[in-house]
């Protein structure tokens, strides 16, 4: 786990440095993109997680998921989101999410998320 990244992708400035902050906090690499796109085109490598928020414009963090999931990455994703129901949920899992996070969560809630997907990689 030593060389993981935690990609974020948030379309939400305050969020995406927000989240980035507290990763480097825990002494976590991570990369920030502001649109599932961007982290598409940037091509990540190697071992590491994505956390994605599902409602972004252009690309939703379902649709990065399927994305990534059809082009043979084999990186976890988390998808989280403030606005969610069991079928958003059920959406995210099928298209080949390991975890769901409901906002609000705490710092903690959020580190605990991204270290057992790191872990669990």
């Amino acid at each position: 786990m030593s060389h993981a990244t935690v990609h974020i992708v948030d379309d939400d400035d305050s969020v995406r440095e927000g989240l980035g902050a507290l990763m480097r906090v825990e002494d976590l690499s991570v990369r920030l993109y502001a649109s599932g796109q961007a982290l598409l085109d940037a091509r990540p490598k190697g071992e590491g997680c994505v956390v994605t928020d599902v409602h972004m414009p252009q690309m939703s963090g379902i649709e990065l998921t399927r994305r990534l999931k059809a082009s043979g990455s084999d990186m976890r994703v988390m998808v989280v989101t403030g606005r969610t129901d069991r079928t958003l949920r059920e959406e995210a899992l099928a298209a080949g999410a390991a975890a769901f996070l409901d906002k609000p969560f705490t710092a903690d809630e959020f580190v605990a998320a991204v270290r057992a997907m790191l872990e669990d990689a």
